[in-house]
């Protein structure tokens, strides 16, 4: 009979799972360990709830959960045979850090997992999953290559699986048909990273079409999301919104708060892309409110942030200074450190807008500081880079230089190639404001040779338009040119109007300039 109970159980909470009937998924897990037969199968049924938990929204009961089960597992024998990591709690450990959107911790968890899961040679369609959540997370920290390597596993791994449905919550939604749509939905992110927009909306579309015709909602969720994203990076605001938009609508057929919430964000975002900084705001504000409604610490500090952020957007300064202010306080009380360095960012930003320099460095150092103490190699390299801007404005040369430096050694140290790019430009600018063109120029150079290997094109265009520049002042104006033409056509391949015009101005004057010569 508790046999029996435990896979009805769990066969409802799977369903439930994937129909992001998050909160009806969590109740039916809980029946599940309840009845189960054995203590790992109580174990699974247990992390399957933490899961359903933590999409639903619910991050704190996750979290609570989550502590359970490691506190059952030190003093169980479950725990003596595997001790306290066992697979299904590192899957539900990476899936909360997921969740609550601490992408730097689900990357790190989820590549433990699959590490795990390989030695324990779990089923493709497990690992399978465990690869698209990977690749979502290192998308999220712009670690795009990676990305697709991750997502290109997820596909392999979901082609050699069965079609036998799991029995246990802590592999739910991991059948061959759904982890296929998962990996393809991973991997259509990446394309779209990659700027292969067409193929990108193929692949999502066809995964969106089997996500609805199987009434899969959790899926045809996240299929919106990245369509939207892939709309969203080729320049086609409206349509992101509309994605966006209609994610929310599937969020709330179901009952799913924090879909919703983060339908609302995302909207805000793809409104931010497109300018419109009066609608983000109504967006982000709705997103603030459905936080609030979840009870998430930390996603309220973020949605305050975001509020904070579009105000000053609308030259609002003051206003998001409260904001930026009272989500550093919310940061502190709760002891979110990532998120304290985040809102001395955007307290920092604020403080730049405003003219005052000396806050704006004061915040950027605080931060400097915190994410140097949690290893997070993304908030550094930013935190060096904003700082070096704000001497820049100050007119700190030397200073600024010095942060750059900086900025370039902590992308090195952490392997984020993107990030070195970038530090070697505004390296390249400071020597080029003290006039030291040729050693500019071998430095635009390498992030030339930085933004090719990792496919970023508007970082290569920026990089080419200095190089011609740089080339012009050293006196060979016709090879300059070329480089500035260059720079360009990239830009017109990206849509980016305002920075082909710019650079157009630029040719037509030394034309002019040439003409009257």
């Amino acid at each position: 009979m508790a046999s029996a109970a435990y896979s009805s159980a769990m066969e409802r909470a799977r369903a439930q799972y994937e129909g992001a009937a998050f909160d009806s998924a969590a109740a039916s897990f809980g029946e599940a360990g309840e009845a189960a037969p054995s203590p790992d199968q109580t174990v699974y049924a247990r992390c399957g709830r933490v899961l359903a938990l933590a999409h639903g929204g619910r991050i704190s009961d996750a979290k609570q959960g989550l502590e359970k089960i490691k506190e059952g597992l030190a003093s169980s024998d479950v725990g003596a045979k595997h001790g306290a990591s066992t697979i299904p709690v590192l899957r539900a450990t990476a899936h909360v850090h997921y969740c609550e959107d601490a992408f730097a911790k689900s990357s790190s968890a989820f590549e433990q997992l699959a590490a795990s899961e390989a030695s324990a040679q779990e089923p493709m369609e497990t690992r399978a999953s465990t690869f698209s959540h990977l690749a979502f997370s290192l998308a999220e920290r712009s670690l795009h290559e990676k990305s697709r390597e991750a997502a290109v596993k997820a596909r392999e791994c979901a082609a050699a699986g069965s079609s036998a449905p799991f029995q246990d919550g802590a592999r739910a939604g991991t059948d061959a048909s759904i982890a296929r749509i998962e990996a393809d939905l991973a991997f259509s992110r990446a394309l779209s990273s990659a700027r292969e927009f067409d193929e990108a909306r193929t692949v999502a579309n066809q995964a969106l079409s089997e996500a609805k015709s199987a009434q899969l909602r959790r899926l045809e969720g996240i299929a919106y999301e990245v369509l939207g994203d892939v709309e969203l990076e080729a320049g086609e605001f409206d349509k992101a919104e509309a994605h966006f938009a209609r994610r929310g609508v599937v969020a709330r057929l179901v009952g799913d708060m924090r879909g919703q919430s983060r339908a609302c964000r995302l909207a805000g975002d793809a409104l931010v892309a497109f300018g419109d900084f009066a609608g983000a705001e109504k967006k982000y504000r709705a997103y603030l409110e459905g936080e609030k409604g979840l009870g998430n610490t930390a996603a309220i500090v973020r949605a305050l942030l975001a509020v904070g952020r579009v105000l000053s957007g609308q030259n609002r300064h003051a206003e998001a200074m409260k904001m930026h202010e009272e989500a550093l306080e919310s940061a502190r009380n709760a002891q979110l450190r990532a998120l304290e360095g985040r809102a001395l960012s955007c307290i920092g930003d604020t403080a730049a807008a405003k003219g005052e320099h000396a806050d704006a460095q004061r915040a950027y150092v605080d931060q400097i500081a915190i994410v140097q103490e949690l290893g997070d190699g993304d908030g550094v390299c930013a935190a060096h880079r904003a700082l070096a801007e704000c001497f820049i404005t100050m007119g700190k040369n030397a200073d600024a230089k010095r942060e750059y430096e900086n900025m370039v050694e902590a992308a090195r140290k952490h392997g984020i190639v993107a990030a070195e790019g970038r530090a070697l430009s505004g390296l390249a600018g400071c020597l080029g404001l003290a006039g030291q063109f040729a050693e500019a120029k071998t430095l635009y150079e390498q992030h030339v040779g930085i933004a090719t290997k990792v496919g970023d094109r508007e970082g290569e265009g920026s990089a080419r338009f200095m190089i011609g520049c740089c080339t012009m002042e050293l006196g060979d104006v016709l090879r300059g040119l070329e480089h500035v033409v260059e720079s360009i056509v990239i830009a017109e391949e990206l849509g980016n109007t305002r920075d082909a015009n710019v650079r157009r101005q630029v040719v037509q004057r030394i034309k002019d300039q040439l003409k009257q010569t």
